[in-house]
């Protein structure tokens, strides 16, 4: 980072101000959404030496670059509506909380969290109640981040260490499908209309490059390093938990030891019922077999050629 930590140039943006001596996050969770994350969140924040704030799913860089910087300033009246809902519901959950827990703490939190200006010292002010702890925040929509985005993080926090969930991304698409067009609209997977479905699945852009695991893979490795990036897998949250989790605690620098009252093989979220089709299986395996290929020579698991296809 550069003398005084300021910002490279061609890595600014408008009215962001750095701190010093930084704080904020030692870790962020990047996703996959619908892999595990919730589960992650959960476990991590059982550990007495980790510190994560009372939302899951912050927000803060995802919004920022995509939303702030093209002038939609308002989280609740600007920026797409899926992130106006968002943070609407965000506003009712969190003043809830602040009425149902009402220590001066909670409500000056939920305040910074709610109204505060997006800009760096508001993020990095969020984790100072973690102040002596580990602290760390999971935000899946941070995976499909543009690389130059990417490396205005690193440019900020370069020390950051990176937690990625990765799922069959034929069962995680089908799995962001019920939830998406089936939960969030209140109908059964069964009521949900053909063309809908066959465009989520087939069409929809943003929804396929959360299926690119290679892509995402490559771009936060190329910046971060692939030493700062732990790469777990749906299939051992279910296999091997307990293991798992000793792992990602050696990899954030808190002891496995001091976590031996969490029950790693707790259902955290389970996700609406319905099978997939077997003809939308099938186009799926045909779409996802050279990602499949691809992530799993790159992961060095060749498994996962007969376990995902």
């Amino acid at each position: 980072m550069p003398k005084g930590g300021s910002v490279p140039k061609h890595l600014s943006w408008s009215n962001l101000k750095i701190l010093q001596p930084a704080h904020g996050p030692a870790f962020i969770g990047i996703g996959m959404a619908k892999s595990g994350t919730t589960w992650i969140d959960s476990v991590l924040r059982q550990h007495p030496d980790i510190w994560m704030p009372g939302v899951k799913e912050l927000h803060f860089f995802d919004d920022f670059f995509w939303y702030v910087q093209k002038g939609g300033r308002s989280r609740y009246f600007s920026g797409t509506k899926s992130s106006r809902r968002r943070w609407r519901r965000y506003l009712r959950s969190e003043l809830k909380r602040a009425i149902r827990y009402p220590s001066p703490a909670n409500v000056a939190w939920a305040l910074r969290f709610l109204f505060g200006k997006r800009r760096l010292e508001t993020y990095k002010y969020l984790f100072n109640p973690g102040l002596g702890r580990t602290c760390g925040e999971i935000t899946p929509e941070y995976s499909v981040l543009a690389r130059t985005d990417i490396e205005k993080i690193h440019a900020l926090f370069p020390q950051l260490k990176i937690l990625l969930v990765l799922r069959n991304p034929i069962d995680r698409i089908w799995s962001h499908a019920k939830m998406q067009l089936g939960t969030k609209m209140d109908r059964s997977v069964s009521e949900i209309p053909a063309d809908e479905l066959d465009f989520f699945l087939f069409g929809d852009r943003g929804v396929k490059t959360r299926g690119e695991y290679t892509k995402i893979l490559e771009n936060w490795t190329s910046v971060f390093g692939r030493e700062n990036l732990f790469v777990a897998l749906h299939d051992e949250i279910r296999s091997e938990p307990g293991a798992l989790l000793v792992r990602i605690f050696e990899f954030l620098g808190v002891d496995p030891a001091r976590a031996q009252a969490i029950d790693a093989d707790q259902v955290v979220f389970e996700g609406p019922r319905g099978n997939l089709p077997d003809d939308l299986r099938m186009k799926l395996q045909e779409m996802y077999a050279p990602e499949i290929q691809s992530i799993s020579r790159v992961l060095g698991r060749p498994e996962l050629l007969e376990q995902w296809r």
